[in-house]
């Protein structure tokens, strides 16, 4: 469930649905590269962050103002605004700021990332 009411549904490892007052409001289906695999879903539903190699790829799942984003790393986790992707790596976790583009990295590596609120 998004931070905004809304419900994303990975349906069948093929599609991501986003539900918004009981309605479907967007939708994604997923190209054969990203079928199986379980997204990080952005706080309001409308991204997603899949790995791809040794990459996080974003999704738009329809509503958002992010898709395309290419960031190295193997696995990722939104912040609670959805303005922040941790993107973690075997020697570094790297916090990329996606509307401004700024990136903080820290010397730490990363199998497995979560983000909590505070």
């Amino acid at each position: 469930f998004g931070t905004d009411g809304s419900a994303g549904i990975v349906v069948e490892g093929r599609r991501i649905e986003r539900y918004a007052d009981g309605r479907l409001a967007d939708a994604l289906d997923l190209s054969d590269r990203f079928e199986g695999q379980l997204p990080a879903l952005s706080p309001d539903n409308c991204s997603a962050a899949f790995r791809a190699g040794n990459r996080i790829r974003i999704l738009d799942v329809g509503c958002s103002d992010y898709g395309g984003e290419v960031l190295r790393g193997r696995v990722a986790a939104w912040s609670p605004d959805g303005d922040w992707l941790a993107v973690g790596e075997p020697d570094q976790v790297t916090f990329v700021n996606l509307p401004t583009g700024g990136t903080i990295r820290w010397p730490i590596g990363a199998v497995q990332l979560a983000w909590r609120r505070g």
